[in-house]
């Protein structure tokens, strides 16, 4: 079910029974909570924060839960949560990336690792643009998402699992015109985006030029703007087990970082890069396409802007799944404006070198 707003009057939307029900003002409140994993209990408590009656705030959540339990019987959907974790388990933390805010409320042996990894996005916002909970249950953790069934996974798969939501959040909420799955560095204020499937070592490869004076903009997701510039999201690198040895001599703390699992079986550490200034914001410069291949020495190539512009669109996300006439604009604008190269590579210090040699 979804709850929105419109003309100051809270719709409850079910999309199976294609019916929409309205809610008063506290009881879309209650709503909202019981989804986002509290209980009627610390709603009570939090509502009785504002000055409000005890006794008072108690009836009116348990009448407000009561008739919510009743459309639930109506509709057939579940409304409150069937297990909510313990009152005095959950801790709430809002982190900020791309101007939108998510909220998490989450068990505290949680927390430790929220904060770890994504500590460098907490944010004071009074608002949320997307809400989530999470516990764990059974030697799972369970996370829910207002409005959808609950997803499970493994400890070791928790941060994985977050910095993936959190990704779907911006796409589902912030403004941009494309998504651009790439990575983007910065030198000397101009970008530099890296290009390539899966495995081609653009994580790799953007970490290890670090060392080199570039700054890490982003090294999973891009986001294009109408203007035709560069926002990245400070997300901590993912390194996959298969680098730690190549980046252990320039990055001594990786060795000590806690390891994840993501979903598809990969074990990860997580990195994060210094955020310097003027990392948002910025114009494409020079675009590689990375080719690695075994045995290959390092070899840069100048292509056509075509193949590039076929790359970004096949890999990137449009907002409505639709590439619309400004976001084609946008990427051909951006082309315009940059080189774009081939660098076939197996090396890794190879590669670092020929990429500084462009961008001095």
């Amino acid at each position: 079910m979804v709850l929105a707003v419109l003309d100051s009057r809270n719709l409850l939307f079910n999309e199976a029974a294609q019916s929409i029900y309205e809610l008063d003002d506290f009881s879309a409140y209650v709503w909202r909570s019981l989804a986002s994993g509290l209980s009627p209990e610390r709603i009570s408590e939090e509502v009785v924060q504002d000055g409000d009656d005890p006794e008072a705030v108690e009836n009116a959540v348990a009448a407000a839960v009561e008739s919510l339990r009743a459309l639930e019987r109506v509709i057939g959907a579940p409304t409150v949560p069937p297990a909510s974790p313990p009152v005095e388990c959950l801790d709430r933390v809002t982190l900020a990336l791309a101007g939108i805010a998510v909220q998490i409320n989450l068990a505290k042996p949680l927390l430790a690792d929220v904060d770890t990894v994504f500590g460098h996005l907490k944010s004071d916002a009074p608002g949320s643009h997307v809400q989530l909970s999470a516990y764990e249950a059974d030697g799972r953790v369970e996370i829910g998402i207002p409005g959808k069934a609950p997803s499970y996974c493994r400890r070791s798969e928790f941060v994985p699992l977050i910095k993936t939501l959190l990704i779907d959040a911006v796409l589902r909420c912030a403004g941009y015109d494309v998504a651009l799955h790439a990575a983007a560095l910065v030198w000397k204020a101009n970008g530099l985006l890296l290009l390539g499937s899966p495995g081609a070592g653009k994580t790799t490869l953007s970490t290890a030029l670090v060392r080199r004076g570039f700054g890490v903009a982003s090294d999973d997701v891009v986001l294009l703007q109408n203007n035709g510039l560069l926002a990245g999201l400070p997300l901590p690198s993912a390194i996959k087990e298969s680098a730690w040895s190549l980046l252990s001599q320039d990055w001594p703390q990786l060795q000590s970082q806690a390891i994840y699992c993501r979903p598809d079986g990969v074990r990860v550490r997580y990195l994060q890069h210094e955020q310097r200034p003027n990392e948002d914001n910025l114009c494409i410069r020079n675009i590689i396409l990375l080719d690695r291949q075994a045995d290959a020495p390092a070899s840069l190539q100048e292509v056509g802007a075509i193949p590039i512009l076929e790359a970004l669109i096949s890999e990137g996300d449009a907002q409505n799944g639709r590439l619309s006439e400004s976001a084609f604009r946008s990427l051909v604008g951006a082309l315009q404006e940059a080189r774009c190269y081939r660098l076939t590579y197996s090396d890794l210090a190879d590669a670092v070198e020929t990429l500084t040699g462009i961008c001095s």
